[in-house]
């Protein structure tokens, strides 16, 4: 009986993900509208699972190729999706530069926070800018999250 439920709620989780990475990724109004097709079951899984509600909530700050900056929906990419299966609380791995670790980690942090509240989430960077940079993506993320 409770693997039935496990695989139901698998099947379930599959399907709102998919849902979530139709969502719109640039257009915010017709985000907005798209959200609200989604059902009260569905939105119990999107709050259920950080991975979930920071690809269907958490936004990010991208350069188009004329350097103009513009929000985009996150969306786990490359290693991320790979890494946001397998992690576990012991990890440990070398941070490249420049391939969206900060980002995967502070989307990661903001999500749980939102989440489970009560939290102090601490963010840091070896460099100001770089810090600056983090903390603007995060201050996009919060005021384009509706649920926030």
């Amino acid at each position: 009986m409770a693997v039935a439920l496990i695989d139901n709620l698998s099947e379930a989780q599959g399907i709102v993900i998919k849902k979530v990475d139709a969502l719109p990724r640039y257009d915010y109004e017709q985000y907005l509208r798209s959200l609200k097709e989604f059902s009260t079951n569905e939105l119990k899984i999107i709050y259920s699972d950080w991975r979930i509600y920071r690809r269907a909530f958490c936004w990010i700050i991208e350069k188009t190729p004329d350097g103009k900056a513009r929000p985009v929906r996150f969306h786990p990419k490359g290693w991320q999706g790979k890494y946001e299966n397998s992690r576990s609380l012991n990890d440990i791995f070398l941070k490249l530069r420049k391939t969206g670790c900060s980002t995967d980690i502070m989307m990661e942090m903001y999500a749980k926070a939102v989440l489970m509240g009560h939290q102090r989430q601490v963010m840091m960077s070896h460099e100001e800018d770089s810090t600056k940079r983090l903390l603007e993506v995060l201050k996009t993320t919060h005021e384009m999250n509706p649920q926030a």
